[in-house]
Formats: C-alpha cells, sequence, structure tokens
C-alpha cells in the first residue's frame, strides 16, 4: 500500500535494507546512509521520501493490527460454533449410546469427514485443601498442579483429594 509518491529507487533501498521477515537490519546504517546518499535526489526530496516511506509503514502496520483484531474475532468465533456443534453432537450422541464403551466404540467415517469418540484421563481436583503441597502450584492465585497429580496417581501412589477421571471426547478429523 503506498499512501504517498516516493522515489522507487528509495524504496527499493530501503526495503532491501530490512529483512522482509522480521525487519531486521541487513547492513549498517553508515553502509544504508552511503548508498542513499548516492541516489541521484536533492537532499529535501529524500528527506520527505523517507518520511513518507515511514507514514506508509506506520499505515501498514494500523492495517495489520486491525487485521489481526478481525481474525481474532472470527477466530473465537468459530471457537465457540466448534463447541456448541461439538456439545449437540456429544448429547445426541449419548442419548443414543448412554453406555460410556459403546459411545468409545462408535464410529462414522464418510469421504469428507470421520467423527468417533476417544478416551481421556483428566484430573479432578474436588478439594485443594487435602492435596499434599507437592501437588499445588502457586501462580497469582492457588491451582492444583494436574500434570504432577495425574503423574503419580498413574505411578500407583494414593493422592489424598484428587481422582483420575475417564473422559470420552469426540475427534473431528
Amino acid at each position: 500500500m503506498t499512501l504517498y509518491d516516493i522515489d522507487e529507487r528509495l524504496v527499493t533501498l530501503l526495503n532491501d535494507h530490512f529483512d522482509i521477515e522480521d525487519g531486521v537490519v541487513c547492513e549498517t546504517e553508515e553502509e544504508l546512509a552511503k548508498k542513499i546518499d548516492e541516489v541521484s535526489l536533492d537532499l529535501d526530496t529524500k528527506i520527505e521520501n523517507i518520511g513518507c516511506y515511514i507514514k506508509n509503514l506506520e499505515a501498514d502496520v494500523e492495517a495489520l493490527k486491525k487485521e489481526e483484531d478481525n481474525l481474532y474475532g472470527r477466530r473465537k468465533s468459530a471457537e465457540r460454533k466448534i463447541e456448541s456443534l461439538k456439545n449437540y453432537l456429544n448429547g445426541y450422541l449419548t442419548a443414543c449410546y448412554p453406555n460410556e464403551d459403546d459411545k468409545a466404540k462408535w464410529r462414522f467415517k464418510s469421504p469428507k469427514v470421520v467423527l468417533g469418540f476417544r478416551k481421556s484421563t483428566i484430573v479432578e481436583v474436588p478439594d485443594l485443601d487435602k492435596l499434599d503441597k507437592t501437588f499445588i502450584k502457586i501462580k497469582t492465585e492457588t491451582s492444583a498442579d494436574k500434570k504432577a497429580i495425574k503423574e503419580a496417581i498413574t505411578n500407583g501412589q494414593n493422592v489424598q483429594g484428587a481422582f483420575l477421571k475417564q473422559n470420552v471426547n469426540l475427534s473431528v478429523k
């Protein structure tokens, strides 16, 4: 996007001075200044062109920020739709297959989609106060270190105040 007429030689020179992907300077400022001096324009025109180039970049940054916000909103909306549809389908299939083992074996396969359930294990901590301190993570608020609890229970250790719960989650591929 170009808001201003900028001498193409300066634009090319300035674009070549920075890595396009991460904006890192490819040359020293002295090398850049020497190359800018070699471009046959009067000083005022060079200064104006560089200032306009900066304004173009600032406009690009603002447009990118706005697009990021738009994409973030669209992503969050799509994530909510996915969760809602999974909950709907899960509720329907749970009514059809009330037995967890039957539900875990259920699969739907077509050329366009494969649906099925997979088992997963999560840690439930109904009473944080009963947990041993080795299983507590302290952040800005107190919470259970579920990873450590799961590992301990899986290794046969009895963890007071927590247990493993089997879930069956819908998988869409």
